[in-house]
């Protein structure tokens, strides 16, 4: 098994490819904050997590047990904080000229999403995707659930995901 070294730390998380849930304890040095360490300049080709299960999204829900993996950043569609760890938000709440707009996205596997992503005031949902150049959009009050694994749904403040691997519908 793997020893952390003096600068590392672990962090409860939960990592979604196209086809896979990935929940284990993630290492990282102890600077980083885990809600935006995939979109910061430190982000790793591979997460090593440890005490791993991953868990099949293809609608079987069979899942396999490991004490270590590394996951490709590369291949990874969404990432949070498991729900029982406390996270600091990445925006100021009384920041002007900002709104939460409510969205569902939808990826494959129909793993949903159904969120809020803060924008300007001054623009749209759709126009903010088009124009946009990030890698990772933040959303955030977030609902995670899939038809395949009806027992699995989960409540978080605030998610990772990658745009480009899903479909999004603004509601109401």
């Amino acid at each position: 098994m793997y020893t952390l070294k003096d600068n590392e730390k672990l962090t409860p998380v939960m990592f979604y490819t196209e086809d896979a849930l990935i929940h284990g304890k993630v290492v990282t040095t102890k600077i980083v904050r885990i809600n935006i360490w995939l979109r910061s300049d430190s982000a790793p080709k591979y997460a090593h997590i440890l005490d791993a299960q991953v868990i099949s999204l293809t609608g079987n829900g069979k899942s396999m047990k490991f004490d270590e993996i590394f996951v490709p950043v590369e291949q990874t569609i969404a990432y949070h904080a498991a729900p029982s760890v406390e996270i600091e938000l990445d925006y100021m709440e009384n920041e002007p000229n900002r709104h939460m707009v409510p969205i569902k996205a939808v990826g494959k596997s129909f793993l949903t999403f159904s969120g809020e992503n803060r924008i300007s005031t001054q623009t749209e949902f759709g126009t903010t995707l088009e124009v946009g150049r990030t890698s990772w959009l933040s959303l955030y009050n977030v609902a995670i659930s899939t038809p395949n694994m009806p027992q699995m749904r989960l409540e978080v403040p605030m998610l990772l995901m990658r745009p480009e691997a899903f479909i999004f519908a603004p509601l109401a």
